[in-house]
């Protein structure tokens, strides 16, 4: 299933299983209501972290003072089961310098209108949408209980050509590890690592 929209970020997103049933397997049921096998939470080296990376900034960087905030929200998603509203919440003011989202009421009305419903699938896809450099979701495949998202960042070197970056994201959940890739391509110690 494809998601198409305005932007490049909602376009690209491919689903390997219907929206349904992913919120299906957030309750362990699926949509014929029976159990689903239990998932299994990741391990703790399982999520990639500008915390445990060797691979540090060139020349002593120092990362900024909400990096922190981006990784430790990073661990705490990775440790739980489920995404839970708070920590969408939670991401919202540490992503705001790259997303500018409270200073257009319209798309903060709608980010606040899917949360409300409860679709963190789109809220989510709309928060990667307003990035800046821009992150694109370009996959959510689910393997092995686990799902997996890749974002891709683009960005313009110092010399005007176009780079692009991936970076993966593994959680038992969908919309969890959707928000995982968004706060590892968005934190900035991974923006100058490798």
């Amino acid at each position: 299933m494809r998601v198409a929209g305005g932007n490049g970020a909602w376009s690209g997103l491919e689903f390997l299983a219907p929206l349904r049933s992913m919120r299906d397997d957030r309750d362990g049921k699926t949509l014929e209501g029976k159990a689903d096998e239990p998932l299994k939470s990741p391990s703790s080296g399982a999520v990639r972290t500008a915390a445990n990376t060797d691979h540090p900034g060139p020349g002593g960087y120092e990362p900024l003072h909400n990096v922190g905030g981006l990784d430790d929200l990073a661990k705490r998603i990775s440790v739980s089961p489920v995404l839970r509203e708070h920590l969408i919440w939670a991401a919202v003011p540490l992503l705001e310098p790259m997303t500018g989202l409270r200073d257009a009421p319209s798309d903060f009305r709608a980010f606040s209108g899917l949360m409300e419903r409860e679709a963190h699938v789109e809220a989510l896809l709309l928060l990667a949408s307003r990035l800046a450099p821009n992150i694109a979701l370009s996959r959510l495949v689910r393997s092995h209980g686990v799902w997996l998202c890749r974002a891709q960042v683009v960005c313009k070197g110092t010399t005007g050509e176009r780079t692009q970056r991936c970076f993966r994201a593994v959680h038992s959940d969908a919309p969890a590890a959707m928000l995982l890739a968004i706060l590892i391509a968005a934190s900035p110690a991974w923006s100058t690592a490798r």
